[in-house]
């Protein structure tokens, strides 16, 4: 009995030595496969989140039709509504006839295109995604700062190809 489970052992411990190259070799196989997988993926560019460049349009152009698409797909955080949390109270009058402060309205972008005021974020849809050359958000602050009061939802700025 104890002859049968020294030969087993010494079968197994056998078996596991001549299969272990073979391991050894699927691990190097496995790592080289992941090596060249991930050499073969494009790195991660990051891009601006103040901007969509003519590349990142040329990437979308033939899935869409709009300005307004493209700055849904690509920077749709361009096209939400500024609310309360981020813009100056506005003075009023409350019920009782005394001065309160109540809660900015919620605002949204204005559209400039080639330096012009265009209109609102819907008129976006107007111009055709083969117009545009690039796009570049610029926040309420600097608005106010270049233009003036009046866009407390910022401006997305709109280049076109010439």
């Amino acid at each position: 009995m104890l002859r049968h489970t020294l030969m087993a052992a010494l079968i197994a411990t056998a078996g596991a030595m001549l299969a272990a190259p073979h391991a050894v070799r699927a691990q190097e196989q496995d790592s080289t496969a992941a090596l060249a997988q991930s050499a073969a993926k494009p790195p991660k560019v990051k891009h601006d989140p103040n901007a969509i460049s003519s590349d990142e349009i040329d990437g979308v152009r033939a899935q869409l039709s709009n300005a307004y698409q493209l700055v849904q797909r690509l920077r749709p955080r361009w096209l939400r509504d500024r609310g309360a949390d981020e813009l100056l109270p506005v003075a009023a009058v409350g019920q009782d006839g005394r001065p309160t402060t109540k809660p900015a309205p919620p605002a949204r972008a204005r559209v400039f295109v080639d330096g012009s005021e265009f209109g609102d974020l819907n008129s976006m849809k107007d111009i055709d995604i083969h117009q545009v050359g690039e796009l570049r958000y610029i926040d309420a602050r600097a608005a106010t700062t270049r233009y003036g009061a009046g866009y407390p939802g910022g401006i997305i700025w709109i280049t076109t190809r010439h």
